[in-house]
């Protein structure tokens, strides 16, 4: 058996992102990788984490651990570092990343690792791990089940109905009102249970291991009982008014209430209309009246906010006198308030008085004429008085709406306590009953208001009046409500727990030490005990104190499985207490659905991938996601399904939570069928007791409620989760009724089931005659009935409560439920013998199916999908397919590779079969006809398991796209094999049901395409292959770019070349043949095809980045023996037309060729052999007609010598063809073409004003804007790119000679006056090399070079773009191409100035993605570019500005390049390393475009700022060739860096 790949998950970080509300999941055992989001690429950071990264190191929350960086490969880019965290321990984790030098924190968030539950034993008798999704847990009420010896017989039901976990309520002494979660004592154990916790921690286990049940039990952090025996001794751990004095007004409200409510209880306001027994609404608003009117002026909490007017006038009217200077934290101040008061004494509000004296400019010297009676200070005063009678004034209107807030709220309370329909109808007020509730618990009873207010003043009696705690509604559940700047209790907004006080933790243990301690040791107590907390009243917990508490848990029982019920109103905060507290699972309640459809989008939601789900890959991102939900049925404290829906929708209701994928949870009684909630509070009577056979009161069997379908239902869901029955679809059949498929993606058996909801009771009648339900069809073959179930109703209820035991309802239905029956039996559907033999769809009719009814069958893909499956899991598992397709690929040559991955639309139209890109309706045309595109899209679909996507549908639909991708590839010698291959798995997946196509095609597509990559990357050698992901993706440029087209053949190369050499095929099926050597595209898809792909300039430029760093040394090695042969006037050409109709208007492109030589003499094994290796001459003389190949052959050093004598002797000419059919565009001067060299300085140069022979080559075309016929960029004279090219290339000519690999050292010529002239290749570089930097660099203005026009200058320091030019002042226009030069020639360069042009042009030419080819400061400069511009704007009509402005990608390798390359050679070696992080951050920009594109390429250029420009090529071979380049650079520096 394989073995189970490592589970791995990568998030990628970026800078500035903090998520406390994200959820990340994750499982023990899996790893989690942290890398470099795209933001922090050039960031020095480190990521620390509080998960322990030992093993037996324990967990501390304030305790970060440094997460080592690793490398996965040889490259330096981020792309290449990741530091893993081996998740070892379940729990709440955070992780932070700070950048190394500020310390700053540049990231946060938090992950969440599920603990492993066991049950104690699994099939073979040992402990065996139970999924979180296979729970089905029963809460019981503990104070129910009566002491521990009866536990067995009232907990065997659960047991018997196949429940695997118990949710005990506290266990723990209840205080006076007997409330199952008012705790007295939470360390002892109740005595109504047991003697002991040893006792209770025997029975856990005893049904631990008897019934194979796991335990777990509520812990209270909130409150503690008002009788709890500590309480007086211990009152700092409650808010009461000796620490809590903010609370004192809310006191003496709650006081005037309680006396009022006894004037009614004692009928002293019948006279008034207020009878004891509230029941009219002109009643409530006479209450409202006397409160608002006489009771609450009466107290006048008002005070208790207000200053004393008088008091701090008098004080601030001394402090003046005092004449001192200000505080110097006081000047300035702008604003002024009252100071909350210390005491909280009526008039306790107060005023800093030295803030005061600034704010009211108060005198700091004395008035020597007034020094009695300043008038200054008393203008000040008077201010004062009638600033804080302003202050008064508005505190008062505030106090009045905070007490207005309460009158409503009293009103609202008492009109739900007697009065509402649905209310609990208490009757009269009275002690028991009172008009409201309290909200503070005292130890002694006050008389009168006078009392009360002196008690709660005095330390030693205020300490012990203690505020409730409870409920408040729509309350940030992050805040304390019972906090200073809280009015939750004045406002009266809280639904009180009279029998609990609010416990006071404080904000740390220092704050509180009794009570963290004390609570400390009674969660840790649970923990040793139980298997797991459900954490009660979560929301309103501290949520550092649960973090404390089960922090201390968690050292006891590391997997501790944690349940809470959140009321925070969003996912968001939901989120937030489960990353802290590392809450498994979260409550939910399908009884909140209003509907059948509300219901059915609980159980998709909560969990499950859908039906057909693309698989996901063992490393993958990390996504965020929900909390686990644990779906509730009906909660302990929620109203009775019978009373909130029916009886008719209990057995649907739990039918539908058991198919949910996620844990189920039900409450003792549900099953029972009682009839109403338990009341937590004043239910005494006992739970019955299971038996095999019911007999008497007090006891139950299997027969009672739904018991007997529950069982199986409990059964049937812990066997989905452990069987892999992870997918799910839901489908709402009508409006009462749905079909949930839980399907398991292995054997693609499912469980079906139907179950019609009646979320009102239906009438009698409804049983009788059903209404009907259309059939339903499921893909498969039908194995049969699992279940079927029905609660008849047979009458009217009569039911009785029984006065010792909680009962359900009997009598009036009749559970029908059958287990396995057969179709022919089934009550409710009806399969005939067609639709049982049928192959694919499978018909269902529902011959009787009333409300409640519930229905489960089991299907199966059938005995031919299931062969089907067998065959493609054979093919693909076990690394049979890798092999073979493996053995297939190492036969693939780049042409093969271009046409399986990539090949344009246009390219494959090219080939003349009728081909071209697969179409998916809804969706843009996919960029290539190859792999890449559908593998492209199955990664989008695989994140969101998005199957409604049109390519999912599309293969749902038919086998088309199957039929397409293999079919292409059959008319190729070469790829036959894959596609055989293709069309046998294809074969198979083409049989299985209609609705798992996607997946299987998805899982075949991503084989291949791993494979087929993986293999073909390898070859590139270890700089690609051990590189990063960001380096293969670049490499995979090789395969976009270059391929056969025939209508763009490159020349053929001399039959006496000697081998390799390569070979002419045949297409199958056809008599047609042609070389298998590739061109090259400049980019797609512009210039895929026709004369339009290869550029002579680009292919060279692009040669080293995709041919020779990724080692395709003989694909290389044609295209420069091609280009090599159609030399003509010293040049090669600038667009090929496969040489017979080629331009020779390129100045630039024989220098990007004689490097691309240089370069694959340096990088490949032998390389010098290729000046020995024979060109075919096409063009024997300038003049001469194309020749056939071999027919003028000669050596490539010849072709190199004649390139450079043609240059030495000087050549003008004329093209070929001139006029209107070889350029519509150009004028007649424009095809008169001249190059040279400038004896003087050694610079190459040509051309004139008329034409643009570099590669900043556009050409006006626009009449309107009187443009046409003239270049936006003549670039004439000496470009600066070609003069280092040159340099570079006669200074390595010259070591080959050196070397004896090119047999001369100069150019020797005759002028055309005959005189002999020598020119040796080391003279030649001298002269350029001496000249060079006094003729192009333009520093700051010193007077003294004779070569620049200061005139001219705008910026500096720079240096010149060319030398010479006829524009002159365009000598001066600052460009990019100076990088160029700087990356060939860097010798050339002074190494200061060259630093500091490359600090300008890193602040005024550098884009997100490439270089803005003219400074933003040029009167020409315009970013954006638009070739289908129709105005008359001279700078940009018909995209003039093409090299003006717009931001050219492929600049920016060169750029990047040139900072390497020029920060080694400074001598601080900080520069270095910083310059080294500054690219790996321009580089992010690239990486991050190329995850985003579906090109998986970069573009030609884009506009301002990186913004998308419509008119570039999607991906452009001399972008990815120059950023690779820039990468591969990086990696070799970086052990400087």
């Amino acid at each position: 058996m394989a073995e189970k790949p490592q589970e791995t998950r990568f998030l990628e970080l970026e800078k500035d992102n903090f998520k406390k509300e994200t959820l990340f999941r994750l499982k023990k055992g899996w790893i989690l990788e942290f890398r470099s989001g795209a933001t922090l690429f050039g960031t020095k950071y480190k990521i620390l984490t509080n998960h322990p990264l030992e093993h037996g190191i324990g967990f501390r929350r304030s305790e970060f651990h440094l997460v080592p960086w690793q490398k996965a490969s040889g490259s330096a880019d981020e792309s290449a570092f990741f530091a893993p965290v081996l998740l070892r321990q379940a729990g709440a984790f955070e992780y932070y990343y700070e950048d190394e030098d500020s310390k700053s924190q540049l990231g946060h968030g938090y992950f969440v690792v599920d603990p492993v539950l066991q049950i104690a034993k699994g099939v073979d008798g040992l402990p065996e791990t139970l999924p979180l999704d296979s729970i089905v847990l029963q809460t019981v009420v503990t104070k129910l089940l009566g002491p521990l010896p009866e536990w067995d017989a009232r907990l065997r039901v659960a047991r018997e109905t196949n429940y695997n976990m118990l949710h005990f309520t506290p266990v723990q002494e209840l205080g006076d009102s007997n409330s199952g979660y008012a705790l007295s004592d939470q360390l002892k154990v109740s005595h109504k249970i047991a003697n002991s916790m040893g006792d209770l921690e025997k029975e856990i286990q005893r049904i631990y291991q008897e019934y194979n049940v796991l335990s777990i039990v509520d812990i209270v952090l909130n409150h503690t009982a008002t009788s709890s025996p500590w309480l007086k001794d211990q009152p700092q751990a409650t808010y009461n008014m000796e620490n809590s004095p903010h609370l004192r007004p809310a006191f003496l409200l709650d006081f005037v209430l309680k006396q009022f409510s006894e004037e009614i209880s004692e009928g002293q306001l019948a006279d008034r209309g207020i009878p004891r027994i509230i029941s009219e609404a002109s009643q409530l608003d006479k209450i409202k009246e006397i409160l608002w009117h006489e009771k609450f002026p009466a107290v006048k909490l008002h005070e208790f906010y207000l200053a004393d007017t008088h008091l701090i006038v008098e004080q601030f009217r001394a402090k003046c006198r005092d004449y001192k200077d200000y505080r110097k934290e006081s000047e300035g101040i702008k604003d002024l308030d009252f100071e909350e008061p210390k005491t909280w004494e009526r008039f306790g509000a107060t005023v800093d008085l030295e803030s005061a004296r600034v704010f009211f400019h108060a005198p700091v010297s004395a008035d020597g004429n007034n020094p009695e009676t300043d008038p200054r200070i008393e203008e000040c005063t008077i201010a004062l008085k009638h600033w804080i009678e302003k202050k008064n004034g508005e505190r008062y209107t505030t106090v009045q709406s905070h007490l207005s807030a309460a009158l409503n709220g009293i009103s609202g309370s008492v009109w739900y306590e007697r009065m509402q329909q649905d209310g609990p109808h208490y009757g009269a007020v009275s002690r028991e009953h009172p008009l409201v509730a309290p909200y503070f618990h005292t130890f002694e009873q006050f008389s009168t208001l006078e009392a009360a207010e002196a008690a709660m003043k005095d330390s030693h009696r205020g300490r012990l009046i203690m505020a409730h705690n409870g409920w408040v509604m729509s309350f940030d559940p992050l805040k304390n409500f019972a906090a200073s700047d809280c009015n939750v209790y004045l406002r009266r907004e809280l639904i009180p727990w009279c029998d609990n006080v609010k416990l006071r933790y404080g904000d740390s243990p220092h704050d509180c030490p009794f009570l963290w301690s004390r609570m400390r040791d009674y969660v840790t107590q649970m923990c040793s005990i139980f298997h797991g907390l459900r954490l009660d009243n979560a929301h309103s917990t501290p949520i550092a104190v649960a973090e404390y508490m089960l922090d201390a848990g968690r050292t006891i029982n590391p997997d501790i499985y944690v349940i809470a019920e959140l009321f925070t109103g969003s996912e968001g905060r939901d989120n937030i207490f489960v990353n802290r507290l590392g809450i498994t699972s979260l409550i939910r309640e399908a009884g909140n659905g209003q509907d059948s459809h509300d219901l059915g989008r609980q159980i998709h939601r909560y969990g499950g991938d859908p039906v057909g789900a693309l698989v996901q890959l063992p490393r993958a991102r990390l996504r965020a996601c929900m909390a686990h939900a644990l779906l509730y049925d009906q909660t302990h404290d929620n109203p009775s399904m019978i009373k909130k829906h029916s009886l008719s929708d209990v057995l649907p209701t739990a039918a539908a939570v058991s198919m949910a994928f996620c844990a189920a949870g039900s409450t003792r009684g549900y099953d029972e069928l009682v009839p109403f909630a338990v009341d937590i509070v004043n239910e005494k009577r006992l739970y019955q007791k299971f038996v095999d056979k019911s007999a008497g009161p007090g006891e139950l069997d299997i027969k009672a409620g739904i018991l007997a379908a529950r069982q199986e239902l409990n059964r049937i869901h812990n066997y989905l989760a452990n069987k892999g029955y992870s997918q799910i679809f839901v489908d709402q059949m009508d409006p009462d009724t749905m079909a949930i498929t839980r399907h398991n993606p292995t054997d693609h058996s499912s469980y079906i089931c139907v179950l019609r909801n009646a979320f009102s009771q239906p009438g009698p009648d409804v049983f009788k005659n059903a209404p009907p339900l259309r059939p339903m069809e499921v893909e498969g073959t039908l194995e049969g009935i699992v279940m079927e179930s029905l609660l008849f109703i047979t009458g009217e209820s009569s039911y009785v409560e029984n006065p010792d035991f909680i009962t359900g309802l009997s009598g009036h239905y009749d559970l029908y439920f059958e287990r396995g029956v057969s179709f022919a039996k089934s009550r409710f559907v009806s399969v005939d013998d067609w639709t049982q033999k049928a192959f694919h769809k499978r018909k269902i009719n529902f011959k009787y199916f009333p409300p409640g009814s519930v229905i489960i069958l089991k299907t199966t893909i059938g005995f031919q999908p299931a062969m089907s499956l067998s065959k493609i899991n054979g093919s693909l598992q076990n690394n049979l397919a890798s092999t073979k397709i493996s053995e297939l690929s190492k036969n693939f040559t780049v042409a093969d590779l271009n046409r399986i991955l990539f090949r344009t639309n246009a390219e494959e139209q090219d080939d003349g079969l009728g081909g071209g890109v697969y179409h998916i309706d809804r969706i843009p045309p996919l960029p290539y006809c190859g792999l890449q595109s559908f593998q492209t899209l199955l990664e989008k679909i695989r994140i969101h398991n998005d199957l409604g996507h049109p390519l999912c549908e599309n293969l749902r639909a038919g086998n088309w796209m199957m039929d397409y991708i293999s079919g292409r590839l059959r008319y190729f010698e070469n790829t036959v094999a894959l596609a055989d291959w293709l069309d046998s798995v294809f074969a198979n997946v083409k049989e299985m049901p209609r609705y798992l196509i996607p997946q299987y095609f998805d899982i075949v597509i991503t084989k291949v395409f791993d494979t087929v990559t993986h293999e073909s990357l390898d070859r590139f050698g270890p700089v690609v292959s051990q590189g990063s992901a960001f380096t293969r993706l670049l490499a995979l440029g090789t395969y976009q770019f270059c391929g056969i087209v025939l209508s763009s053949k490159l020349p053929l190369l001399s039959p006496n070349l000697t081998p390799p050499v390569p070979p002419v095929v045949k297409r199958l099926g056809s008599e047609l043949q042609f070389s298998t050597a590739v061109s090259l595209s400049a980019g797609h898809e512009h210039f895929s095809v026709g004369w339009a792909r290869n550029w002579g300039r680009d292919t060279f430029i692009a040669l080293r980045g995709l041919l020779l760093l990724t080692r395709q040394f003989q694909d290389a090695r044609f295209i420069i023996l091609s280009y090599a042969g159609c030399l003509r006037h010293g040049l090669i050409p600038n667009l090929l037309s496969e040489g017979t109709g080629a331009r020779y208007n390129a100045r630039d492109a024989v220098w990007f060729w004689l490097y691309s030589i240089q370069q694959y003499v340096a990088l490949a094994p032998d390389g010098q052999n290729i000046l020995k290796d024979t060109v075919s001459r096409m063009y024997k003389t300038d003049d001469a007609e194309a020749a056939t190949p071999g027919k003028f052959d000669e050596p490539l050093h010849a072709t190199i010598q004649e390139a450079l004598l043609k240059h030495c002797q000087g050549l003008n000419f004329r093209e070929r063809n001139a006029g209107w059919n070889l350029d519509r565009e150009m004028n007649w001067e424009g095809f008169n073409n001249s190059i040279g060299v400038d004896l003087a300085t050694g610079f190459v140069y040509g051309g004139n004003p008329n034409n643009c022979g570099t590669w900043m080559d556009k050409m006006g075309s626009s009449e309107q804007a009187g443009i046409k016929g003239k270049p936006a960029t003549p670039r004439d004279g000496s470009a600066i790119e070609i003069v280092a090219l040159c340099k570079s290339a006669v200074d390595w000519l010259s070591e080959m000679y050196r070397k004896g690999a090119y047999p001369t050292d100069r150019v020797a010529w005759k002028t055309s006056a005959g005189q002999e002239k020598v020119l040796k290749f080391d003279d030649w570089s001298k002269l350029i090399q001496q000249s060079f930097e006094p003729r192009f660099y333009v520093g700051p203005d010193d007077g003294k070079s004779e070569y620049i026009r200061r005139d001219l200058v705008n910026k500096t320091p720079i240096y010149k773009d060319t030398y010479g030019s006829f524009t002159f002042w365009a000598d001066y226009q600052f460009r990019p191409n100076i990088c160029i030069a700087m990356v060939v020639a860097p010798e050339m360069f002074n190494v200061k100035n060259a630093w500091s042009v490359l600090e300008v042009i890193q602040a005024r030419l550098v884009g997100p993605l490439g270089m803005r080819t003219l400074d933003a400061d040029d009167w020409a400069y315009d970013p954006n570019y638009d070739n289908n511009d129709q105005s008359s704007n001279p700078k940009r009509a018909h995209g003039y500005n093409y090299h003006q402005g717009p931001e050219w990608v492929w600049l920016m390798g060169y750029f990047l390049r040139a900072k390497l390359i020029f920060a080694k050679k400074q001598t601080d070696p900080h520069i270095m390393k910083n310059t080294s992080r500054y690219v790996r951050s321009v580089l992010s920009k690239h990486w991050s475009h190329m995850q985003r594109s579906d090109w998986k390429g970069l573009p030609e250029l884009t506009n301002l700022n990186g913004a998308h420009c419509t008119g570039s090529c999607e991906t452009q071979a001399w972008s990815m060739a120059s950023i690779f380049e820039a990468v591969h650079c990086l990696s070799e520096m970086s052990a400087d860096a």
